[in-house]
């Protein structure tokens, strides 16, 4: 079985807005992988139909949360998210290494020059 799905809504054959997820049954959780919606079909609240037709779904099959990772920029997506019920759980925080990786490198062949 894939393990990403989706729910969509179409306008005839025409997909318009739909919504990517992830069942992890180990954890009891589905991930949302990513949400689309078609520019001329914004503002018709596509997205909240979609998602709850997505918790009906998850609550029949016995899955409780329903999580994702929205970038701190993406305000329309926070805000969607809020409206929908959804709470910010965690802040994840990142470090990128490779530069400091890549200076260390240079640094020591430098000194072993």
């Amino acid at each position: 079985m894939d393990r990403i799905q989706v729910v969509y809504c179409c306008d005839g054959e025409k997909v318009v807005s739909g919504i990517a997820f992830e069942i992890r049954e180990v954890f009891e959780e589905a991930w949302i992988i990513f949400t689309f919606t078609d520019e001329q079909y914004r503002g018709k609240e596509l997205n909240k139909l979609l998602r709850n037709h997505l918790e009906n779904y998850l609550i029949l099959n016995n899955i409780p949360k329903l999580c994702s990772y929205i970038h701190p920029n993406n305000t329309s997506s926070l805000k969607s998210s809020q409206k929908a019920g959804s709470v910010i759980e965690y802040y994840r925080t990142i470090k990128h290494l490779l530069w400091k990786n890549m200076m260390l490198f240079y640094l020591q062949v430098y000194i072993k020059i």
